[in-house]
C-alpha cells in the first residue's frame, strides 16, 4: 500500500510541473545533479553571451545573510574578472545589527570595487529600521549611472510598510530614464512552484497594491530588465504583458535556505544596447 501511495504521489507530481512547463512556456531544462538543481532558460534568453562589443559588466550579488567567508570569495572572484561595479540587493546581514551592518561595510571597503547596496528585510530586524541601515550604509535608493547605463535602485524591504510616498515619487521621477531596475523583495511572480508568489506584498494588501502600481510603471516605461534578491533561486522570467521586459531572481551567496549552490550574477552590456545574465557559481 505504502508502495502504491508513493508512486501515485510521484505521478501527480509529474503531472503538474509538466502542466507548469506548458503554462509559463519554458525551454532548455539542464539537469545538474548535486552541483545544482536546475536551470531555466526562457524564450529570447539573455542568459547566453553574446559576440558583440562590451559597453560594462557589472556584478550583482544578494543574500549573503552574514556570511562573510561568502561575500569576501564572491567579491574576490568578481575582481578577478576584470568587474569594477557590484551590486548587493539586500539580505547583507542575518539580523541586521549594527556590528554586522559595519563588518559589511568594511568588505566592501577592503575589496576595493565599487560596491553600491540595498537593504533587505533581514537588514531592518534588529536595527533601527531603516536608520540603522543608512547610518552603516549611506542611501537606501537612488539612481545610478555606470558607463553610461542607469540603474535605479529601489529600497522596497519593509514587508509591511512597503515603500514611503517621498521614494515613489523620486522612482516616478526617474524610472523613464532607467535601464534596469534593482530591487530586494520580487515584484513580479511567475509561480515557480518552489518559491510562488515569495515577494513584495505577501503580508499586505496595501503593500501588494503599491507592488502592483510599481509594475504598471516599470511596464510604461523602457525599462529593459528587473533584479530582485530574496529567493534565493536563480532564474529568467519574461514579463507576458510586455514580452522585451525581463525579470532576473538571483541566487544567495549564503549556502542556507536553498537549493542551489551558492551564487552571483555578471551582467555584460552591449553597444547595441543588449545584455546578458550570467549566472557565476561561487
Amino acid at each position: 500500500m505504502t508502495c502504491l501511495l508513493f508512486i501515485a504521489l510521484v505521478i501527480i507530481i509529474a503531472i503538474l510541473f509538466r502542466n507548469f512547463l506548458g503554462k509559463y512556456n519554458l525551454q532548455n531544462i539542464n539537469l545538474l545533479g548535486s552541483k545544482d538543481m536546475f536551470s531555466i532558460d526562457t524564450q529570447n534568453t539573455h542568459l547566453g553571451l553574446k559576440d558583440k562589443n562590451i559597453i560594462v559588466k557589472f556584478a550583482i550579488i544578494s543574500d549573503t545573510e552574514s556570511d562573510w567567508e561568502a561575500l569576501k570569495s564572491a567579491l574576490n572572484k568578481i575582481k578577478g574578472e576584470n568587474v569594477v561595479y557590484v551590486f548587493h540587493l539586500g539580505d547583507i546581514t542575518q539580523l541586521g545589527v549594527p556590528e554586522d551592518l559595519q563588518k559589511a561595510k568594511g568588505i566592501f571597503a577592503e575589496s576595493g570595487l565599487d560596491v553600491y547596496s540595498i537593504p533587505g528585510d533581514r537588514d531592518l530586524w534588529k536595527s533601527k529600521g531603516i536608520d540603522g541601515y543608512n547610518l552603516a550604509m549611506g542611501e537606501d535608493y537612488g539612481y545610478r549611472m555606470v558607463s553610461g547605463i542607469n540603474i535605479l535602485l529601489i529600497n522596497n524591504s519593509d514587508e509591511y510598510e512597503g515603500i514611503g510616498q517621498e521614494q515613489f515619487n523620486y522612482i516616478s521621477e526617474n524610472i523613464n530614464n532607467s535601464d534596469f531596475v534593482m530591487l530586494h523583495n520580487p515584484i513580479h511572480f511567475d509561480a515557480f512552484p518552489l518559491v510562488g508568489s515569495k515577494g513584495m506584498g505577501e503580508y499586505s494588501e496595501e503593500v501588494n497594491d503599491q507592488r502592483l502600481a510599481l509594475l504598471g510603471m516599470i511596464r510604461n516605461s523602457t525599462v529593459k530588465a528587473v533584479f530582485a534578491g530574496d529567493q534565493h533561486f536563480f532564474r529568467e522570467a519574461v514579463d507576458l504583458e510586455r514580452p522585451g521586459l525581463y525579470y532576473y531572481f538571483m541566487g544567495a551567496l549564503t549556502q542556507k535556505r536553498q537549493i542551489q549552490l551558492p551564487s552571483y550574477a555578471v551582467v555584460t552590456v552591449y553597444e547595441d544596447g543588449d545584455y546578458t545574465v550570467t549566472k557565476t557559481p561561487l
